[in-house]
């Protein structure tokens, strides 16, 4: 959860909203020092929320706990489409900006770190 926000930090310039899904818990919120939408993995409109919170100005997305986010079904549908940015080992980040047109991505593609 650290590294995720640590990553949030790099990627975000100060004061930029960004979404995070870590169960349900604002900690990456608080860590990175950013404002925005702490989501839920078993949240069935998660892919709908996504896209309100990047409406609303937040191009980042953080994810972490990824056993969790694995096995949810709501959180699998809506990563599907995000371009991967960053990855480490237990956390990945989306830009919610590029979401891709084609086929779905695994998570090793893209040029993830």
């Amino acid at each position: 959860m650290l590294a995720a926000a640590a990553a949030l930090r790099t990627l975000a310039v100060a004061d930029e909203p960004v979404a995070v899904v870590h169960g349900a818990s604002t900690d990456i919120l608080y860590y990175s020092d950013h404002p925005g939408w702490a989501l839920s993995v078993n949240d069935r409109n998660l892919s709908d929320k996504l896209q309100a919170a990047r409406r609303q100005g937040a191009r980042w997305l953080a994810v972490a706990d990824l056993p969790t986010v694995n096995a949810s079904p709501f959180a699998r549908e809506a990563l599907a489409t995000l371009h991967l940015v960053k990855e480490g080992g237990d956390f990945r980040v989306y830009d919610l900006a590029g979401r891709t047109v084609d086929a779905p991505r695994s998570h090793g593609e893209n040029g993830a770190e």
